[in-house]
């Protein structure tokens, strides 16, 4: 009976088998590891219908042949697959029963390994990747002394394989006053359990500075209970030579961003501008911080920003676009070559927009001149009423020519090309332009003998000019009768000018140290002073007395300095009247010699004084205002005047910054909140409702409150008037 009771409640599985090895007797624990019924195994012959994977076991016959070999005392392992989905190892150990000296059955004790198996190939694969981490791992036992070093740890510290290390402190290896801190931190494990981010500095064994982050894990049992400490340290060399390099990208894009003169700036997927650099706020005339926020509509205009809208789309799709456009920027239309970027974050996921714009309005403008000028010089030369050659100097043959040359040697195009001078022309100084034509110089007049026989007395200008990277004599046959009309066309040019002067909103001027030598027309209608009157005068005697000798210093500082940057002067008009004017010098001209322009301002200072005083007068309208007022933003209360101060009985640093929730009762706060947030959606104006107001004593008072959208401080705000 204690046989059968112990054969009973034993964990591992007991059977006996015979000579055929079927099942004769076995116990519970049978059916538990091979995971089959007591019906289906009894009489069934090992190995019980499960397929052996791997060991020495294949069938009975195997064990036969263990007991005649004499191994009766040895342990086996073997893979089986129970089921279609499980396999276990199980570990037999064979006892061979004998009577009168002859085998008559055999009993196996089979225990379930799987798990002590998969124990064993996890620690193997854990002991495998401890020594192949590329950071030192250290085991310490609780007298901090070192139980096991990785390949990695031998590295670190210069040490060999074959060198003894096991049973040193992990403090031997730090220096001076980083012994006491690891021993300090050491202390502390039981308690804290771990220790992350010490870093420090070693020298190692090659005499190898290395910067190191350290941690610390207690090792615990399965009650909790602390049995050692494992010390994994990391060489940091890479990351923070990473990191010093980052911020030196960091610093380079700063100084970038901060310097350049393109406007440059982020977006959310939203449009709004989430940063800025301080060549778009100089753009703008405006901070940083109050373009911060803002959309493109409030920069543009609706129709500029529903057009930026379309195109983003399209970024936001993962698109690069690259344009010119034109905008109006405070009614100056200014062309822009703008491109514009997706920006991800670590996941490749569109987050935002940034963009980089460059004003080419004075290229585009050099540009469309070049063009121009192309175009005019092309038409210029076809249509001059000069006759111009083109001579290639080595051949001296005609290379190209105009139509009036055409007309005036009396050959079409095509006959004139390829010829030599000698061939066209009949002169009576020859020698004179051959001289020209070897030194490509000079200015001659002669008699032209066409092939017609007519003689035209014309004037020779010879030029080295330079067409697709070649040398070209250029010759530019004037008729004499032709001069006069020329002459006359440079006099109407030049009275165009006057008059295109006369007539510029800006005022022309030039001096020569200091006095004036000439004016445009509009200068006498700024200052109502006539020509006579102010040649030959000291300019800065236009300016109010007490600002005559600083206007004269910063004239002669900026003149030296070639410094072309406007400056703003009170001036005295011949009626008496004052006016404000900015003076600029625009071009050097000689010694001391300046050209400039001069513009009346004083209706546009006007009007930014007028502006500021009525921003002043609209602030004190709200202070004072009869109804209460409140602005809330992100649930706080951000401004109150002093009118809602009366009404709630809070002080100004009281209620500012307090939660807009906290002067509303508890039941009437989700319809005040929901009515906010469908503002704060929709950009409703305003929006009317009752509700009540908690006073700082408590009491209960009643408002009719209007609330609509704002911006306040550059970030969207609910304003609330309450009465």
């Amino acid at each position: 009976e204690k046989y059968r009771s112990l054969f009973n409640i034993s964990p591992s599985a007991i059977l006996l088998l015979d000579l055929n090895g079927r099942l004769i007797d076995f116990n519970p624990a049978t059916s538990d590891i091979f995971e089959k019924s007591f019906s289906s195994l009894m009489r069934v012959k090992f190995p019980f219908e499960v397929i052996v994977l791997e060991g020495e076991i294949k069938s009975f016959n195997n064990f036969l042949q263990i007991y005649h070999k004499g191994k009766k005392n040895n342990i086996f392992e073997i893979k089986v697959q129970i089921s279609e989905k499980k396999i276990k190892w199980l570990e037999i150990f064979p006892s061979f029963l004998e009577r009168d000296g002859r085998l008559y059955a055999i009993q196996l004790e089979v225990r379930d390994v799987t798990q002590k198996k998969q124990s064993r190939e996890n620690l193997l694969k854990l002991t495998k990747a401890l020594e192949n981490s590329i950071n030192s791992v250290l085991i310490l036992n609780l007298n901090h002394r070192i139980n096991y070093i990785n390949a990695s740890g031998h590295r670190l510290f210069g040490i060999k394989k074959g060198t003894e290390v096991l049973g040193k402190k992990i403090t031997d290896f730090f220096p001076g006053r980083l012994k006491n801190e690891i021993k300090n931190i050491l202390k502390t494990l039981p308690k804290e359990k771990q220790y992350k981010g010490f870093e420090c500095e070693i020298t190692n064994k090659a005499g190898k500075a290395i910067p190191l982050e350290v941690c610390f894990y207690v090792i615990e049992d399965t009650d909790k209970k602390t049995i050692g400490i494992v010390a994994v340290i990391q060489d940091i060399s890479d990351r923070l030579e990473k990191e010093r390099k980052l911020r030196e990208s960091e610093e380079r894009f700063r100084i970038v961003t901060q310097t350049a003169i393109d406007s440059i700036f982020i977006k959310d997927l939203t449009g709004h501008y989430l940063d800025v650099n301080p060549a778009m706020a100089l753009l703008f005339k405006t901070s940083r911080e109050n373009l911060i926020g803002k959309r493109d509509k409030d920069l543009f205009g609706i129709k500029e920003s529903s057009r930026i809208h379309r195109d983003e789309k399209k970024i936001i799709d993962g698109n690069i676009i690259i344009e010119e456009s034109e905008k109006d920027i405070f009614g100056e239309k200014i062309t822009f070559h703008v491109v514009k970027v997706p920006l991800r974050d670590n996941t490749g996921r569109v987050v935002g927009i940034a963009g980089i714009a460059r004003d080419i309005t004075e290229i585009k403008k050099a540009q469309q001149a070049r063009e121009e000028s192309d175009l005019k010089f092309r038409l210029s030369f076809e249509n001059s009423p000069d006759s111009i050659l083109w001579i290639e100097p080595s051949t001296e043959k005609i290379i190209e020519c105009n139509k009036s040359a055409e007309r005036l040697l009396e050959l079409s195009r095509e006959k004139i090309l390829g010829l030599k001078y000698s061939e066209i022309f009949s002169l009576r100084n020859g020698k004179c332009l051959k001289k020209d034509l070897k030194y490509s110089s000079g200015e001659n007049e002669d008699e032209l003998i066409t092939k017609s026989g007519k003689r035209k007395i014309i004037n020779i200008s010879t030029s080295v000019i330079c067409f697709k990277d070649l040398k070209i004599i250029q010759q530019i046959l004037h008729d004499i009768t032709e001069k006069k009309i020329s002459e006359e066309r440079l006099r109407q040019s030049e009275e165009k000018y006057r008059i295109l002067v006369d007539n510029l909103s800006e005022a022309l001027y030039s001096v020569k140290n200091g006095v004036f030598t000439s004016l445009s027309k509009t200068v006498f209608d700024i200052f109502g002073y006539t020509e006579e009157e102010l040649i030959g005068t000291e300019s800065w005697n236009l300016a109010v007395p007490e600002k005559r000798e600083w206007i004269k210093d910063q004239m002669f500082e900026k003149a030296s300095k070639n410094d072309y940057s406007p400056l703003q002067v009170e001036c005295l008009r011949k009626d008496g009247s004052r006016c404000f004017i900015e003076l600029r010098l625009s071009n050097k001209t000689g010694q001391n010699q300046f050209i400039g322009l001069i513009r009346d301002v004083t209706e546009e200072k006007n009007v930014k004084d007028s502006l500021r005083e009525s921003k002043g007068q609209f602030y004190t309208l709200v202070e004072n205002a009869n109804d209460g007022i409140l602005i809330i933003q992100d649930g706080k209360i951000r401004f109150a005047n002093k009118m809602i101060l009366r009404i709630l009985d809070y002080s100004q640093e009281e209620i500012l910054g307090k939660d807009f929730k906290s002067i509303i009762p508890k039941s009437l706060f989700p319809e005040a909140e929901s009515l906010h947030v469908s503002i704060a959606e929709t950009g409703d104006s305003l929006n009317s409702y009752e509700t009540q107001f908690i006073r700082k004593n408590g009491d209960i008072v009643e408002v009719d409150i209007s609330s609509g959208s704002v911006q306040f401080k550059g970030q969207p705000a609910i304003i609330s008037i309450c009465l």
